[in-house]
């Protein structure tokens, strides 16, 4: 009997352990599939990735223009590079699983107008990357007026319960749609992480 019940209970652990590798293929699926649109500034396709529930708050139209605006008025922005470093495991919790998903990437910002080309300004601009980023994630060329920046970020894939369909939102403690999106008990669950 001891026997027929460790079976069972290690049967089920094996289930478990391969949801859960398949979740984080379909994660990592979805998350090349963001990153190649970002890259390529393929911002409508972005979009369809985001977290629906960002809608609620900005409008999919909105969210495109804020987008295709990065580059234009004097500044050029491209991101590259993007690597997963981690998925952790989804946790359910009502109605949606959420994994918090480590990455890196390459973001560089080349200022074309003369008007951000002033010490003041790069100092000011410079300051705020490192702010953000770290100082270590932050290079600054003259030559060019080009900052490179070193991203490396968490962002939660969210998806509804039984669907391999993921978006995404980036993790920001600093923003209150996010802490508003994403509920205190997953934020709790993946501070003990």
């Amino acid at each position: 009997m001891r026997t027929l019940l460790l079976g069972i209970a290690l049967l089920a652990a094996s289930t478990g352990l391969q949801a859960q590798a398949q979740d984080v293929q379909d994660i990592k699926s979805r998350l090349n599939q963001y990153f190649t649109a970002t890259e390529d500034k393929d911002w409508e396709t972005v979009v369809d990735f985001l977290y629906p529930r960002l809608f609620e708050q900005v409008s999919k139209e909105e969210m495109v223009q804020m987008f295709a605006d990065m580059s234009g008025n004097g500044m050029e922005v491209d991101m590259s590079g993007y690597r997963i470093k981690r998925i952790s495991a989804p946790f359910a919790f009502e109605s949606e699983r959420y994994a918090p998903v480590s990455y890196m990437g390459t973001m560089t910002i080349q200022f074309t107008s003369e008007a951000y080309k002033t010490p003041e300004t790069v100092g000011m601009i410079k300051g705020n990357l490192e702010g953000t980023h770290g100082t270590d994630a932050v290079s600054y060329d003259g030559a060019t007026n080009t900052f490179t920046v070193l991203v490396d970020k968490v962002m939660y894939a969210i998806a509804d319960e039984g669907t391999k369909n993921w978006h995404f939102i980036e993790n920001d403690a600093q923003n209150p749609m996010t802490q508003q999106l994403i509920p205190a008990e997953v934020r709790a669950h993946f501070a003990e992480e």
